[in-house]
């Protein structure tokens, strides 16, 4: 245990240094890169909220829930074991690392496919009149397309070849947009069109990455023996992050399935469309998790934990301002911006927006607290708060929505919230007595 808190505190004295040797036009095009996809999956939810019906909106909605659910399986047991193990390995050892991991990538993507399409049809045929089972098909597609080329994107920002990266996040963003505009307003757009035109869009990215990623040309079928040997690495390595996302999508997302099978699909389609008025925050959030643990690290390194605290007491107050700021001029002229990006569809659900604010201020509460966190190495009680919340979510959220409707939805997301929230700080305030306690000498010493 000594070994380890001594590695880690090393660890954290160099990242003041590791940020110093960053260029910062680098770090301009890192930020860049995440804002253009963040400020796409905006965009992209006005259009689909604006042009498909809410019940399609709201079945586009579900089904992408289960691609994000994948992306974050992806991040924990590919990506997020390439971006810390990568880095580390000399030019020799690299590029036949970095050849089995797209290999894993791309199997991955593969099972995917699998996972989605065939129950999805088979459900489809025994209940003809299941609203999602003509989705399972595109939704499969989609996850093989979107899932290959989020995977290139995170190789790229990890080998710090950020212009390719940008490039490809431009293509695949742009040739998106572009598509479900042209289809929404030249044609009747459906949610299974929307997907294939996001698989579409992706595949054309993803086509364009092969001559960007020097790997694709190297691949061979005999090297699969190997790749297996890194992909049980990764899994010792993940494990615990996909545990962790697990419990984050209960949550977070499974609150919109029980909408759906209590309520409606449309009334899916109303939250997610009351949601995007806020979509502003974020890129807020977005920009938080970038600056604050690499910031918060190098106060900590300086100044201890002192140092540390003061530092996240500035963003929590800072971010909180921005996030009360935003949540007030959204919710006071709530039914004006529904109307004004979305016509008269979701007149009425105005009311809503002020919910979505309360929860984003509960998000934003527990950001500097999850960053202190990994600052002090403490990753587990991330994982504990998160399955705190879908603890909360799974017991509440039949009942209450049952019983109340939307706002009863909107009232479990904001308590799963608390729930957190108040793990994270607990923890916390558990790691800095723990600093303080003072030691007792071994009697033989």
């Amino acid at each position: 245990m000594v070994s380890r808190l001594g590695s880690w505190a090393e660890t954290v004295r160099r990242i003041p240094h590791a940020v110093s040797g960053v260029g910062r036009g680098e770090s301009v095009m890192v930020l860049a890169d995440q804002v253009l996809v963040s400020a796409s999956n905006f965009l992209t939810t006005l259009i689909l909220a604006k042009y498909l019906n809410p019940e399609d909106f709201g079945g586009f909605v579900l089904a992408w829930g289960v691609l994000v659910f994948l992306a974050g399986i992806q991040m924990a047991l590919i990506v997020s074991p390439m971006q810390v193990r990568g880095p580390r390995l000399g030019c020799e050892d690299s590029a036949p690392y970095y050849d089995r991991v797209l290999q894993v990538a791309l199997l991955f993507g593969l099972a995917c496919v699998g996972v989605i399409a065939i129950p999805g049809v088979l459900l489809s045929l025994s209940i003809p009149d299941w609203t999602l089972g003509s989705l399972a098909v595109p939704l499969g597609i989609a996850a093989l397309f979107v899932l290959a080329q989020d995977y290139l994107r995170r190789y790229f920002l990890t080998v710090r070849r950020t212009g390719s990266a940008l490039l490809n996040d431009l293509c695949t963003h742009g040739f998106r947009l572009c598509a479900l505009f042209l289809l929404a307003t030249t044609s009747t757009l459906s949610a299974a069109g929307a997907l294939w035109m996001v698989s579409a869009a992706s595949a054309a990215a993803l086509f364009i990455g092969i001559f960007q990623h020097e790997g694709v040309m190297r691949l061979r079928i005999t090297q699969l023996k190997t790749a297996g040997t890194v992909a049980r690495q990764h899994w010792e390595f993940g494990k615990w992050l996909v545990a962790n996302n697990v419990a984050y999508w209960f949550g977070s997302q499974s609150v919109l399935y029980v909408v759906a099978a209590v309520l409606s699909v449309s009334a899916v389609g109303a939250l997610n469309a009351t949601l995007a008025i806020l979509g502003a925050a974020n890129i807020l959030f977005l920009s938080m998790e970038t600056l604050i643990p690499v910031r918060a690290a190098a106060e900590y390194a300086r100044f201890g934990r002192a140092g540390l605290d003061g530092y996240l007491r500035r963003a929590l107050l800072v971010g909180s301002l921005a996030v009360l700021i935003l949540a007030a001029i959204a919710g006071l002229w709530s039914e004006y911006w529904l109307s004004l990006l979305f016509g008269e569809t979701y007149r009425g659900y105005g009311w809503i927006v002020w919910w979505w604010g309360g929860y984003y201020l509960l998000g934003m509460l527990q950001r500097p607290t999850t960053a202190a966190l990994r600052v002090v190495g403490d990753t587990k009680s991330i994982y504990l708060a998160s399955s705190m919340g879908a603890l909360a979510t799974m017991v509440l959220g039949y009942p209450v929505i049952k019983h109340y409707g939307l706002g009863g939805a909107m009232l479990v997301l904001c308590l799963t919230q608390c729930f957190v929230l108040c793990s994270l700080r607990i923890r916390y305030m558990h790691t800095a007595s723990e600093e303080h306690k003072p030691r007792l000498a071994h009697a033989n010493e």
